[in-house]
């Protein structure tokens, strides 16, 4: 009994530690330093037409010609821009994940806000962010789990300018599921080696009895 309740004590230790790492691990930042550009005015602004967006931006950045700008006014990064972003040729085409937020347009916790939070998951290749009436797209291949994303790119005009608020976001090319983060993997291998060692001692006193 003693031996069980340590070891439920221990288990629960760990996960409030695991808990504690966590959190205070300060997230990725997604900014204008992973820009590649960005497309204005972005309207329609419905998936298959976003899409399309994105991949004319790609076209443009690897070196090609749009030959349907879609109504669109295409720019790359500008000085003090895109630092980031890794080298041309990059990946294409840009495929939608449709299966986020609706039909791929994420709103929840994103709308009207100049800064938000997102959970990349496994990862993506391309962010695209509507910021008032300008896409910016961004290339945050290699980025897993939560990021925060900033709009230092996309301000009003006026004597005081302001970074425009967020409608959605894009999240296009999912990329494979990643290795556990080291903490998480530290943590569940320290629980593995609590209970070896509390079998151990528990057949080492009673050899015969397991349970």
């Amino acid at each position: 009994m003693k031996s069980k309740t340590l070891f439920t004590a221990l288990c629960l230790a760990a996960m409030l530690l695991a808990q504690g790492t966590v959190k205070a691990v300060p997230t990725v930042p997604v900014n204008a330093a992973d820009l590649i550009g960005t497309i204005t005015n972005g309207t329609p602004a419905n998936p298959t037409n976003e899409t399309a967006y994105v991949n004319n931006e790609l076209t443009l950045f690897n070196g090609g010609t749009i030959s349907n700008p879609m109504g669109q006014t295409y720019a790359l990064a500008g000085a003090g821009q895109g630092g980031s972003v890794n080298s041309p040729p990059l990946p294409t085409p840009a495929v939608l994940d449709t299966t986020q937020g609706s039909g791929g347009q994420i709103t929840s916790g994103v709308q009207n806000q100049t800064t938000f939070r997102l959970n990349l998951g496994s990862g993506y290749n391309y962010l695209m962010v509507k910021w008032d009436g300008v896409d910016a797209l961004y290339d945050i291949q290699g980025l897993t789990g939560t990021v925060t994303v900033t709009n230092d790119v996309v301000f009003n005009s006026g004597t005081n300018p302001q970074p425009q608020a967020a409608s959605h976001a894009d999240l296009f090319n999912p990329t494979s599921v990643g290795v556990p983060d080291s903490a998480s993997t530290a943590v569940l291998l320290g629980v593995a080696l609590i209970g070896i060692g509390l079998l151990r001692r528990k057949i080492s006193k009673n050899p015969l009895t397991l349970i």
